[in-house]
């Protein structure tokens, strides 16, 4: 299955287009056009879920001095 999208505000990136396993809903491929003509075109493989990772891996820590803005958006 492939999904292609595209940005609502005038970015870099001009298309994202995705190929998605239709069984497993799985990323199999990701594809980013820009708007400067470079593509980057990402392949998966061996892609494994609901594999045991720690929590610390998904925890933002800052390193020492780094001041962290909270609530920052655009």
């Amino acid at each position: 299955m492939v999904i292609q999208m595209f940005p609502k505000r005038k970015s870099d990136l001009s298309e994202l287009v995705m190929e998605v396993d239709p069984k497993t809903f799985l990323i199999r491929r990701l594809v980013m056009k820009h708007s400067d003509g470079q593509t980057r075109d990402f392949q998966f493989s061996n892609i494994r879920t609901d594999s045991t990772l720690p929590d610390s891996l998904f925890k933002f820590t800052p390193p020492a001095g780094v001041r962290v803005l909270e609530g920052v958006g655009r």
